[in-house]
């Protein structure tokens, strides 16, 4: 195939600068599919909402297409250098510039095989979040509870843990152990793999945190983020400092793949960040959110909402921290006042949690920039490689702050 060949041969960044100026090719052949397989008619409103590139494998590149008027359709498109596998149950088109696409409504995912029985159980539901391959969140109205409830499918049996977690979350919320609202556990479906969850009232407080106002709301946001540690709780996961370094490592490994000039460097980042995990003083694991950046919160005016909580876990406080201030270390600081908002954060979660261990959080925080690193350098924007290149020098540089 003329077009495998000339892909190997060019640079990453030039295959995904490919892929991302090929948008209306990729539209063309999905509404193709849809017109042959009768999934949907020719749209003009198709938009790609995600992109995973992993040039390494056969199946290079998944993208998600989603339309942006109502009927809602979403549509998985996996790009492939040879001809698709057959358990990849789409439409297949051949294209001299991409190579293989394998197209397919999201229901027909190879990996989220209980989809089409969701759907048929929830005739109503609608798609608030789509990660192909992993895991896709649905809202939907609950028949015998005549509510309108959060239905996640996974690719595995994780959202049992989910949904147990989530019942002690509630409870602790009934108690008043914690400071901030939660949703409720409503059923678990082994057959399935989806849990169904109740909704938290309020709205995304994103757009008053990103402004001048924004250390006022991230004082609340402490606040409440604070008292987790202290509920009581006991999840069923366990994430500790050298669990993140196990991710941090595979991240690593594949960061040097795509950005083979930063091998030493990498391997330098690895190092020192074994050594602080071996060097800095151990304290108790503790229940936290595990991922409590901005976008995991609703405000209902006198009380938060924190969502989300699949990666609940007894681990460092400092990890929660350092996950609310690297989302916001990535925010345009002449846009975003980000030193006072993360100031203001740290210190009421330290006023609810008591006092944290820095240099632990430093490192941590180091860690997490590294992932923006890698995310960046999946992506298929122009510059993709300058941004992940600049990424992991912001996170070596944090690393040089860690003190033990």
């Amino acid at each position: 195939m003329v077009a495998t060949k000339q892909y190997t041969q060019n640079r990453t960044e030039d295959l995904q600068a490919l892929i991302a100026d090929n948008d209306p090719l990729v539209i063309t052949a999905l509404n193709a599919a849809g017109e042959q397989r009768c999934w949907w008619q020719n749209r003009d409103d198709w938009r790609r909402s995600y992109t995973r590139f992993t040039h390494e494998a056969n199946a290079y590149c998944t993208l998600l297409f989603e339309t942006t008027q109502a009927p809602q359709k979403l549509c998985l498109v996996i790009l492939t250098r040879q001809k698709p596998d057959n358990h990849l149950q789409g439409a297949h088109f051949l294209d001299p510039l991409l190579g293989w696409m394998c197209i397919m409504p999201f229901y027909r995912d190879p990996v989220l095989t209980s989809l089409p029985g969701i759907l048929a159980r929830y005739p109503d539901s609608r798609v608030v979040r789509y990660r192909p391959l992993k895991r896709c969140t649905l809202t939907a109205r609950h028949a015998s509870r005549d509510e309108t409830v959060f239905v996640k499918v996974f690719a595995d049996q994780r959202g049992k843990n989910i949904f147990n977690d989530s019942r002690l979350l509630w409870n602790a919320r009934q108690q008043r152990r914690l400071g901030f609202d939660v949703a409720e556990a409503i059923d678990w479906d082994a057959a399935s793999q989806a849990v169904v969850l109740g909704m938290v009232k309020g709205e995304s407080l994103t757009r008053q945190l990103f402004s001048s106002q924004g250390a006022g709301i991230a004082k609340r946001m402490g606040q409440a983020c604070g008292s987790l540690p202290a509920c009581g709780l006991t999840p069923a996961l366990t994430f500790n400092r050298y669990t993140q370094y196990l991710r941090t490592q595979r991240y690593a490994s594949e960061l040097k793949q795509r950005l083979p000039i930063l091998d030493r460097a990498i391997d330098r980042f690895l190092v020192t960040v074994s050594g602080y995990n071996q060097s800095l003083p151990k304290a108790p694991l503790r229940p936290i959110h595990g991922a409590p950046h901005a976008h995991q919160w609703l405000d209902s005016g006198d009380r938060l909402g924190l969502i989300d909580f699949d990666r609940f876990c007894m681990g460092d406080p400092e990890l929660d921290v350092a996950t609310f201030v690297a989302e916001m270390d990535f925010e345009d600081p002449a846009q975003v006042p980000i030193d006072a908002i993360n100031q203001a954060f740290m210190h009421q979660y330290e006023q609810q949690a008591g006092p944290l261990n820095l240099p632990l959080f430093q490192l941590y925080r180091a860690q997490k920039r590294l992932a923006k690193a890698l995310k960046a350098a999946r992506s298929v924007r122009q510059g993709a490689m300058d941004r992940a290149t600049r990424h992991f020098h912001f996170a070596a540089a944090c690393l040089q702050e860690v003190k033990s």
